[in-house]
């Protein structure tokens, strides 16, 4: 790939870019500083918003090294090669000199822009060194005058390792090595960083298990400790009552969401005064769904109940005081309602009005012991404000995810069917409308829920072979036969290709990209038929009795649905093939007739080789009568075919198929299982129309029984 300059020259990446420094300023409403920064080399034309996010969110506040040094690295241009802090040179600073903040546009940009050409040329995107320049130059060129900028968590945390040597501890990321194009577990939480601005997770209905709820919540706080959004439908999780299998009942989807919204309430995302960004979304057949529709609702009458009643609450206690401070009423029976009817009248009005009996009292002690003013403190509506963060559910914004189907029970006024998670029972119904109409109120007073039209999106889906988009990435073992419309393939093989897949509906769908996910612990699942897959704890498995399935949650008598792959397009004679087959096989009693068939079938292939030009060694195949009759060749091409479809040397008990196998079409598939099974087949007569065909090879590759 060329580049050319469009903004930079090579001398300066800034050319025609003046700066100069301006100060950033948070204030509360009563004008005390909440954050400041001055002095900050910003581009002139810049307005004062520009420079408030850059000051503000996504400069470095600490740990940024007064004077750095190159680390070395053959490979890597000399300025181009990563930094670190200058230990000699910081050793001649006062310590808390030696490090500190960014305050230059130019560091946010140059870190960016350096890290970018650094893993570019780590991972081969230049031709020369020339090129490498150039990208590097123009990025800085094109964020300082703001014709392009990455999102907040690029910002925030990319070009820290390579500019200023910053590290820390791992914290479960995960990135690909150049080196070998493998997935591996970052070491430390800077070199690798987290630049992805959103991410769509998956939450199992499971409590602290992988994928599940609380491992949920860790990989939120990940999330939001970068600087990134998450987002994660809700639905698998247990409505409120439903079953345990402990025996007790869930406590409910809604108490769950509480947790997650506590936790994301907690973290600033990017360590700065950013919120976490965060998405809820609920299918709208959950039987929790009237609750979580309303929830942003209650939460908001909340927010004003608190603040009207702080200001009712601090009234009625200074009323209560001022009635027991009445000078009019004599000394002795001042504190005593009995005798004092305007402080009876308080104390009345006060508990009527809900203030809590003990409050009232309380106030009545104050007064007693000299008192003659209570504070309380008084609440607002700010969306920062103390009222908001006591309230839940203001870290998210949420959504209902709605089917065609429910469009249409709405236009016919039909009932609304709420399903329990685990079993698929109808729980509730509710009127279409009804909920319609609670979403569109709900909407109205607080903003919240937002619609997702589930149909549509797929309708729409710009990648639609791909299915729907997964919140995770389960696993195969690499030597897994994957079932694909051009045969069955080893996974392994599959990776960094595309295929058609056939999915959990039988049906072809096109992959566009296998990768590797990495390393996780396989677990081996077997069928009553003998069937075996190694796979991850995470992998679905599609089951006739409880549809798609974690593999860690599959359970004895579960019924697995399979469906055949495709064939490849690759013809062998059929005979040829048939011959393979039988070949295979170990039986004794082949007729004569079958093993003159294929005898003909190979001294065909010998003629056809011979006729090709190729040498046609060995006698014709000759047939025997021991015990049974039996025939052999020593021909080499029919040796070499034989050897290209099956392993036949190591004894009966080691005889499989190899992999070009899997690529033969139909027709020659058919033959080479006929020729098996007429070697090796028979059949037994059970009686009342009941038989068994069974295969009774030596080899457990081909070990079979199906009942007919």
């Amino acid at each position: 790939m060329k580049f050319s300059r469009t903004y930079s020259t090579p001398s300066d990446p800034y050319a025609g870019v003046a700066f100069e420094p301006r100060t950033s300023r948070i204030v509360n409403p009563d004008g005390s500083v909440i954050f400041e920064a001055k002095d900050v080399m910003v581009p002139v034309a810049w307005s004062q918003v520009a420079v408030d996010v850059l000051a503000q969110k996504y400069c470095r506040k600490a740990g940024v090294p007064k004077h750095t040094t190159r680390v070395i690295e053959e490979s890597v241009p000399d300025w181009l090669q990563r930094s670190m802090a200058d230990g000699a040179a910081l050793e001649d600073l006062p310590r808390n000199e030696q490090f500190g903040a960014e305050r230059d546009a130019r560091q946010v940009f140059g870190r960016m822009a350096g890290c970018w050409t650094y893993w570019g040329w780590k991972y081969g995107y230049f031709d020369t060194e020339d090129d490498a320049r150039i990208y590097h130059d123009e990025m800085c060129a094109m964020l300082a005058r703001q014709i392009g900028a990455p999102n907040s968590p690029q910002w925030f945390n990319t070009g820290l390792h390579w500019a200023y040597g910053i590290s820390g501890p791992a914290q479960g990321h995960y990135y690909v090595d150049p080196a070998d194009d493998t997935v591996k577990a970052s070491t430390d939480s800077f070199s690798h960083p987290q630049v992805s601005a959103c991410f769509i997770l998956g939450i199992e209905d499971d409590l602290v298990n992988e994928g599940g709820i609380f491992d949920g919540v860790l990989r939120e706080a990940r999330i939001f400790k970068g600087g990134s959004g998450a987002g994660a439908n809700f639905s698998k999780l247990r409505g409120a009552g439903e079953r345990l299998t402990g025996g007790g009942t869930s406590s409910g989807l809604m108490s769950f969401l509480k947790v997650f919204d506590r936790a994301a309430g907690a973290i600033k995302s990017g360590g700065t005064t950013r919120r976490a960004a965060k998405m809820v979304v609920l299918n709208a057949d959950h039987p929790d769904i009237e609750e979580f529709v309303n929830w942003k609702v209650r939460e908001e009458r909340k927010v004003a109940d608190l603040v009207i009643g702080s200001r009712i609450f601090e009234r009625q206690l200074n009323s209560i005081i001022s009635a027991a401070n009445d000078t009019r009423i004599p000394e002795h029976a001042r504190h005593d309602p009995t005798l004092n009817a305007s402080l009876a009248k308080a104390l009345r009005e006060a508990i009527s009005a809900g203030v809590p009996s003990g409050a009232a009292q309380s106030a009545l002690d104050y007064a007693r012991q000299g008192y003659t003013r209570l504070e309380v403190e008084q609440f607002d509506t700010a969306w920062d404000s103390e009222a908001y963060i006591t309230v839940s559910g203001q870290n998210s914004n949420n959504s209902v995810r709605l089917t065609n189907g429910f469009f249409e029970a709405l236009k016919r006024d039909d009932d609304w069917l709420l399903t329990a998670r685990t079993t698929g029972d109808v729980v509730k119904r509710i009127k279409a409308r009804d909920l319609w109409e609670d979403i569109a109120v709900a909407a109205w007073q607080c903003a919240d829920p937002g619609l997702q039209f589930d149909d549509t999106i797929q309708e729409w889906h710009t990648c639609a072979n791909d299915e729907r988009i997964n919140a995770t990435n389960p696993c195969l073992t690499g030597d897994a036969l994957v079932a694909t419309a051009d045969g069955p393939a080893r996974l392994a093989n599959l990776v960094g290709k595309a295929a058609f897949v056939i999915g959990g509906d039988g049906k072809p769908h096109f992959v566009n990209r296998i990768f590797p996910t990495g390393t996780k612990p396989a677990f081996r699942l077997t069928t009553s038929a003998g069937y075996e897959l190694e796979l991850t704890a995470d992998h679905r498995v599609m089951t006739t009795n409880r549809g798609d399935v974690a593999a860690k949650d599959l359970r004895f008598g579960d019924s697995i649905q399979l469906f055949g792959s495709g064939f490849g397009r690759v013809t062998l004679e059929e005979r040829m093939a048939f011959a393979v087959g039988t070949a295979i096989g170990e039986g004794d009693d082949i007729e004569v007739a079958v093993l003159a068939d294929v005898s003909e079938g190979i001294n065909a292939a010998k003629r056809a080789s011979a006729d090709a030009g190729h040498a046609a060694h060995g006698e014709q195949i000759a047939m025997r009568r021991q015990r049974s009759v039996r025939g052999s060749t020593s021909a080499r091409p029919v040796v070499d075919l034989f050897s290209f479809y099956a392993e036949l040397d190591d004894g009966n008990a080691k005889r499989v198929l190899t992999e070009p196998t899997f690529e033969l079409d139909r027709s020659s598939t058919a033959a080479l299982l006929r020729g098996l099974f007429t070697a090796d087949a028979r059949v037994i007569d059970q009686g009342a129309g009941t038989c068994h065909i069974e295969l009774n090879a030596a080899s457990p590759a081909f070990r079979s029984k199906k009942r007919l």
